[in-house]
């Protein structure tokens, strides 16, 4: 199965439709935006695993205006967009989610959009002491992938910006095992939806050319699984910056 995350935004609808959005003469930017991002939006049905393929989606190739606001609706498209790829990665099954393939989409990603991207194997986070990190990652059959990636502004930036996002591709709980009815395990897929979004909002940034703003996108990506390597409570694990720390639940890290 194939991940269909890097196509533009026509190509992942059928044929194209015009609109005509009727807005009060008083409506403001902000509110026509919105109403724009959810004819975007709202067309997109996500049928990459379905059995049986229904028709596909189709999107909105013209927009016509009838209020006096000024969009720009390139960029509108362009910022839903990213959050379409933000939709994919985070619906993918995780039996197709690794963090591999994680790594792997971010760097089709970058090259396409001329981003930077930096990606830490296992043995360059046990390099750098790791070990709260590794110790979630180590009982899963998957190899941990610190992505890194940066946009580099076509300017001279006048700040730099470092975005974050939880990368678990699926948390089982550990030892500590998600269990009950409210443990929501079948989706703990969602684990890695912080990667997600930020890794959409650097498709959006980079498509858009922010001009003068260095960012950066971060995320350590694993799996916490259940195996005779994973980590146990009451293990003592050492951080990058020496710390020790006693795991007490490996469902809290």
């Amino acid at each position: 199965m194939k991940l269909t995350h890097l196509t533009s935004y026509n190509t992942l609808f059928g044929p194209p439709y015009q609109v005509c959005l009727i807005l009060p003469p008083t409506t403001s930017n902000l509110h026509a935006t919105a109403a724009l991002e959810g004819i975007f939006l709202g067309a997109y049905k996500d049928n990459r695993w379905r059995t049986e393929k229904k028709a596909p989606s189709r999107c909105a190739e013209s927009v016509y205006l009838s209020s006096q606001v000024k969009l720009d609706i390139a960029s509108i498209r362009c910022v839903c967009e990213g959050i379409i790829f933000t939709r994919q990665l985070v619906n993918a099954p995780p039996n197709v989610l690794k963090p591999a393939v994680l790594a792997q989409c971010m760097t089709e990603c970058a090259d396409r959009y001329g981003m930077d991207i930096k990606i830490l194997e296992r043995e360059d986070c046990e390099g750098l002491g790791m070990g709260l990190y590794l110790g979630v990652a180590q009982g899963a059959t998957s190899d941990p992938k610190f992505i890194h990636v940066k946009y580099n502004p076509p300017n001279k930036p006048v700040k730099s910006v470092a975005l974050v996002g939880k990368g678990i591709c699926f948390d089982s709980g550990g030892y500590n095992l998600k269990t009950g009815p409210d443990s929501m395990i079948n989706l703990m897929k969602f684990d890695m939806g912080g990667a997600a979004t930020i890794f959409g909002a650097a498709r959006a940034i980079a498509h858009l050319k922010i001009p003068d703003v260095e960012v950066h996108f971060i995320t350590a990506s694993c799996e916490n699984m259940v195996s005779g390597h994973a980590y146990r409570p009451g293990d003592v694990l050492t951080a990058s910056n020496g710390k020790t720390v006693e795991v007490v639940n490996t469902d809290g890290m």
